[in-house]
């Protein structure tokens, strides 16, 4: 038997053994579990909007909207559709014809005011219903970050709507692109960075 075998086999080899494992233990530890909490957090804002039942119940809101507005659509173009086909059995310059005229030019009218107005609506309420599903999550990490003692929390994922045509860009902007959903007051420290900068 070898001597290093030896000395593994009696009490004090062991003894020896096992401090090498508690040792190496300690070695391959990660070194994070020894700092203290920073106080910093990160919230996927895209899966917070995306499943929250407000915005899901919203967007079926609009949805049905929409689908209604699309009925009324279809029937007046049936309308005008009929309206056409009366126009072309009629003689042009008769008073009939003229009325038929008339009549056509005022309902496809109607349907371009109906289709602006759905969409100027959709637009707007797309805009609130965002804005508002931001302000609770906004509300939901202050709550949180004090209620846990934390410093901070950043946006991770931002929430980017998939028809980006329906929401205007500054309002995309001034919600999508707000990194930090909340922080401690005493962490800006802009007014330091100003006077380092105007030294």
């Amino acid at each position: 038997m070898s001597i290093s075998m030896k000395s593994l086999a009696g009490p004090r080899g062991v003894l020896s053994l096992g401090a090498c494992l508690l040792v190496g233990a300690g070695l391959f530890q990660p070194r994070f579990n020894s700092t203290p909490d920073p106080g910093l957090r990160f919230v996927d804002v895209d899966q917070v909007m995306g499943a929250s039942k407000v915005f899901k119940d919203g967007l079926e809101r609009i949805t049905a909207y929409q689908k209604k507005k699309k009925k009324e659509l279809s029937a007046l173009e049936e309308e005008i559709k009929k309206k056409r086909a009366l126009r072309q059995t009629l003689n042009p310059g008769t008073a009939e014809f003229d009325q038929v005229s008339v009549d056509v030019a005022l309902l496809e009218d109607k349907g371009k005011i109906l289709q602006n107005m759905v969409k100027a609506w959709t637009d707007r309420e797309v805009v609130k219903l965002q804005n508002y599903v931001y302000d609770l999550i906004r509300k939901a990490v202050r709550e949180y970050a004090k209620a846990n003692h934390l410093r901070a929390v950043l946006a991770i994922k931002e929430y980017w709507p998939k028809d980006r045509r329906k929401i205007p860009r500054i309002t995309l902007q001034d919600n999508s692109m707000r990194k930090v959903l909340w922080s401690d007051p005493s962490l800006n420290i802009t007014r330091e960075i100003l006077k380092m900068v105007n030294q």
